[in-house]
């Protein structure tokens, strides 16, 4: 996990960001832009993209996956223990993706080559 920022990291750190990755709207679109999501011990993160996914397995040794949908009520009850594990297991970083969230997310399941849920 990374050390909080001050005010003038961050604003470093987005300016940077925003000179790598031009004026963003078509990497955005195909979800590749490398934003790591911010990652807290004993939760479960939300991803929204692919590049962050990227990011993600890149930083960390050990991650986990999970791909639910709305509509999905064994996805539902399975999301329950999947939370569990997040604090059972403190070095592992736990991810989600909701795979009916937006056309991003569901170009991702398909690089992903997700093909049934659940």
């Amino acid at each position: 996990l990374k050390p909080p920022l001050s005010e003038m990291q961050a604003a470093a750190e987005r300016e940077a960001r925003r000179e790598r990755i031009g004026d963003g709207m078509a990497q955005s679109l195909m979800g590749e832009v490398e934003e790591s999501p911010e990652l807290t011990v004993g939760e479960v993160i939300s991803v929204h993209s692919f590049g962050q996914l990227q990011s993600v397995i890149k930083e960390n040794p050990v991650v986990m996956l999970m791909v639910t949908f709305k509509w999905c009520r064994p996805c539902k009850m399975f999301a329950k223990k999947y939370r569990d594990f997040a604090s059972q297991f403190p070095s592992a970083v736990l991810l989600k993706v909701m795979g009916d969230e937006s056309e991003v997310s569901k170009a991702m399941l398909k690089r992903l080559n997700v093909k049934l849920s659940p």
